[in-house]
This record gives C-alpha cells, sequence and structure tokens, in this order.
C-alpha cells in the first residue's frame, strides 16, 4: 500500500492525501487468485489552532476493483465506488 501527501503552498490547512493499494489471496489460486485493487483520493482540511489538538475533515472517494471468477463474487460486479467523509481529532 502506497499512501502519498501533498500539502498545498498556496492554501493553509489543505492537503491531497491519495491510497493506493493491491491485495492477492494465494488460496484461491484454483479460480485465478482473488486479486483486488484499491485507489482513494482524499482531500483534507485541517483546522489549525496552534497548540494541541488538529481535528481534520476528510472527503473519501474509493474505487475497487475485484475479481470477477471468484466464487464469492459470482454473478456480481467486479468493482465498487465508496464515497465518504472522516473526522479525525488527535493531541
Amino acid at each position: 500500500m502506497v499512501r502519498p501527501v501533498y500539502t498545498m503552498p498556496s492554501i493553509d490547512d489543505f492537503a491531497i492525501a491519495a491510497e493506493f493499494g493491491y491485495t492477492d489471496n494465494s488460496a484461491n489460486r484454483d479460480n485465478g487468485g482473488n486479486a483486488t485493487y484499491k485507489a482513494t483520493i482524499a482531500p483534507t482540511w485541517t483546522v489549525g489552532t496552534g497548540f494541541g489538538p488538529a481535528p481534520e475533515i476528510r472527503l473519501l472517494a474509493t474505487y475497487l476493483k475485484g475479481n470477477p471468477g471468484v466464487s464469492s463474487n459470482a454473478g456480481e460486479d467486479d468493482h465498487d465506488f465508496i464515497v465518504g467523509v472522516q473526522v479525525d481529532m488527535w493531541w
């Protein structure tokens, strides 16, 4: 899995995060394997408090691609698109 983050130099408290991943389940080699791919992009806003907690609001858009030949996916699409919102608070 790779998770690059690009901080926008002209916009304070804003970054674009991405995540790319690949998984291969070797247990299903008889069915051609169970390889899955993932790509996520997440614009992120950080509320800068100067000191202490720094809450983040992140919008997520993820594309998932799987193997349609696997029995658990039989008759279903081999891809999915997911959107969401995540809020983090850390100190």
